[in-house]
């Protein structure tokens, strides 16, 4: 059963089927396998769910999607553009800020949330220039460069009960995510190029 599944997930991106097969659904049917089966009890998942992560993302996705079907992130997306030359904006500097923006804002927030938050923003940017792959995955890149503080994964706020305090990431995550955060930004300009 579970190659079928495999089978399902691998057909959900091939062209023919992927208007058929929604990998979402694809998800949903292996979790109900699973718990079907009692290979993952439901009790004891739903009892480890780190619940204020999933709020939190919601509450921040929710806010992604009002951007984008308000016209918000279109108003903000030509807001920002307006300082670098609007239609004319130099695309390298721009791809900078974003990367930047992207990963000092994850510091301080879900980086989840931020990619939810920004994409939007950066979306009709990048369409207006003519450049909508990359500028999605200098966000979803810069959003993942969340080391120099334990807010930005659920990876770091798990680990922070043993012991390791917000200086132990600033010590040690900061110089890191100054050093990634550069070469991240120079790769994505001179990708740009």
């Amino acid at each position: 059963t579970l190659l079928i599944l495999h089978a399902l997930f691998f057909l959900s991106g091939v062209a023919p089927f992927s208007s058929k097969l929604d990998i979402a659904i694809v998800a949903l049917l292996g979790a109900t396998f699973l718990f079907v089966t009692g290979t993952v009890p439901v009790k004891e998942s739903l009892a480890n769910l780190p619940w204020d992560v999933l709020v939190c993302i919601g509450t921040i996705s929710a806010l992604g999607t009002a951007l984008d079907v308000s016209g918000g992130g279109q108003v903000l997306a030509d807001a920002v553009l307006a300082p670098f030359g609007g239609q004319n904006a130099s695309i390298p500097v721009v791809t900078a800020v974003i990367c930047l923006l992207c990963s000092a804002l994850t510091l301080f927030m879900q980086n989840s949330g931020v990619a939810a938050m920004i994409t939007p923003v950066v979306i009709p940017m990048a369409m207006s220039l003519g450049i909508t792959l990359p500028w999605v995955i200098v966000v979803a890149v810069g959003t993942n460069l969340a080391i120099a503080t334990p807010i930005g994964t659920a990876v770091n706020m798990q680990i922070l009960p043993a012991g390791y305090t917000f200086k132990d990431f600033a010590l040690l995550g900061g110089p890191l995510w100054l050093i990634m955060t550069i070469v991240v930004t120079v790769c994505s300009v001179l990708f740009l190029l």
